[in-house]
């Protein structure tokens, strides 16, 4: 497990920072930069690792191996961070080469020159019963390799530069997209059935690395390049094989799959900078993870109100609580003409940030780009805490998109520990007497990856179940599995 230990902040320093915020004028709390929320994923930049590339590999080839054949002065990126790129050919499961990432050019090129060195002359290295070749490769290989049906694309390193078809493409549609619905259809399918291919039957694991190299490797940068339905659909892809594995573990015993790679399949999803909350949660609830349910706040996680929005690093617990505070007494009407739907449909129900939460429709989702869906989501927010902030937190207030800030400096209202509750455990974000019992999902941390809850370096292991997780070893529901965002009984 890739897990932090990470420390909460002490609650006279909570109690500090939120005394700060609450002095602030309404010009200040709309100030974007300032947001805790926002868009993570055009925050993660391009990779400037070096590349080595393995062609001829044998067909049973795993991971560890690769690691074990550069050795510990390889000097490869953290194995947190996926250093290792078994190629697959997702419509027929068949493995094709192999890259492997290292911290810079300079320590590809010595690792690819010091493992050809050192083999027996005239024989070049080998692998099991397989001679190998091992030679210095790029990000635009890599890319190449992992995206090939990415249309009118010309890779420079792992960015893209897209292009208008050339007069010989007539047959070209043009650029629709890095990866296709029908190519994640075929990855689950060799999943679902390995006995239905030659290739898959013979190494099960093979497709799970595919995806979490898929994952990694998707240019969650150029979020004006791929719509909302790519995202769920890689989102969908791999809720359903962490299923799919947990339950083939827990059926029988195969070669290759285990509770490691259950688990490496999460940590890809927790570090995914496009996956928001919502999600991240009932992947943790698919794989039964329950050291990390232990120290989350499920309300925090499962009944987040955006869609394409999520936490920013570094983490501000007070920040969080504060803004959370505004949204729970605010609420933004007509989002549903642009496709954006609002399933809070209890009105008795209390969450922790008010009466929304938003998931794309199926036919907005395929119009709208990620770009254009997180400005629309930043404006609701934007009109959310505006509406809050003249609320007193007895009811919510209604707030038509785009309102403007008032012209004089008002100071924004604290949040207030008086919201009407209801028997549920859900913790108001802006409760502070409550902070210490909420902030273990919060964690301050630089980490771009991790989310924003506390978790433990310790390694998870499924067979441990305590009686404060009993409750929570449930299969995940079907509301959470289609629309990403679990709605109360």
């Amino acid at each position: 497990m890739y897990h932090h230990s990470l420390d909460p902040p002490e609650e006279a320093d909570a109690n500090a920072r939120m005394r700060v915020l609450e002095d602030k004028t309404m010009e200040e709390v709309l100030h974007q930069p300032d947001w805790p929320i926002g868009n993570q994923a055009e925050r993660r930049k391009p990779s400037l690792a070096g590349v080595a590339r393995i062609d001829n590999i044998p067909y049973s080839l795993t991971r560890p191996e690769v690691i074990q054949m550069f050795g510990r002065s390889g000097n490869l990126i953290p194995e947190s961070q996926c250093p290792v790129h078994i190629i697959m050919e997702r419509s027929t499961g068949k493995t094709m080469c192999c890259f492997v990432e290292f911290e810079d050019r300079e320590s590809a090129q010595a690792a690819v020159d010091r493992l050809n060195a050192t083999t027996m002359s005239q024989t070049g290295p080998r692998m099991g019963n397989r001679h190998i070749d091992v030679t210095l490769s790029s990000q635009q290989e890599l890319m190449q390799a992992l995206f090939p049906r990415a249309k009118c694309v010309d890779w420079v390193g792992d960015r893209f530069v897209a292009r208008d078809k050339l007069p010989t493409e007539w047959w070209s549609t043009g650029f629709d997209g890095f990866i296709t619905d029908e190519e994640l259809f075929c990855v689950i399918r060799h999943a679902k059935e390995p006995h239905r291919s030659a290739f898959a039957g013979k190494v099960p694991q093979r497709t799970y690395e595919s995806l979490i190299s898929t994952i990694w490797k998707f240019p969650w940068y150029a979020t004006s390049m791929y719509t909302v339905h790519a995202r769920n659909q890689l989102f969908d892809a791999l809720l359903a094989m962490v299923e799919l594995l947990y339950h083939r573990i827990g059926n029988s015993r195969t070669v290759g799959l285990d509770y490691r790679l259950v688990s490496e399949m999460m940590q890809t999803g927790l570090r995914c900078p496009g996956f928001n909350p919502r999600m991240k949660f009932a992947m943790i609830e698919a794989g039964r993870d329950h050291l990390t349910l232990q120290r989350m706040s499920r309300d925090a996680l499962s009944l987040f109100p955006f869609d394409t929005l999520t936490w920013l690093a570094p983490y501000d617990v007070a920040s969080l609580a504060f803004y959370g505070s505004l949204m729970s007494r605010g609420r933004a009407s007509q989002t549903e003409k642009q496709g954006l739907e609002n399933r809070h449909t209890n009105s008795n129900w209390i969450r922790p940030y008010g009466p929304q939460l938003f998931a794309w429709g199926e036919k907005a989702a395929k119009s709208k780009t990620f770009a254009e869906a997180v400005a629309y989501e930043l404006g609701i927010f934007r009109s959310i805490i505006i509406a809050g902030h003249g609320n007193d937190g007895s009811h919510s207030r209604v707030s038509s998109i785009g309102t403007a800030p008032p012209s004089s400096p008002h100071r924004a209202a604290p949040p207030s520990s008086t919201v009407p509750h209801t028997a549920s455990n859900t913790t108001r974000p802006g409760n502070i007497e409550s902070l210490n019992t909420y902030v273990d999902s919060w964690s301050n941390t630089t980490d771009d990856f991790l989310p924003p809850y506390h978790t433990s370096s310790q390694s998870w292991d499924p067979s441990v179940s305590t009686s404060a997780t009993n409750s929570r070893q449930t299969a995940l529901s079907p509301s959470i599995c289609q629309n990403r965002a679990p709605r109360p009984n």
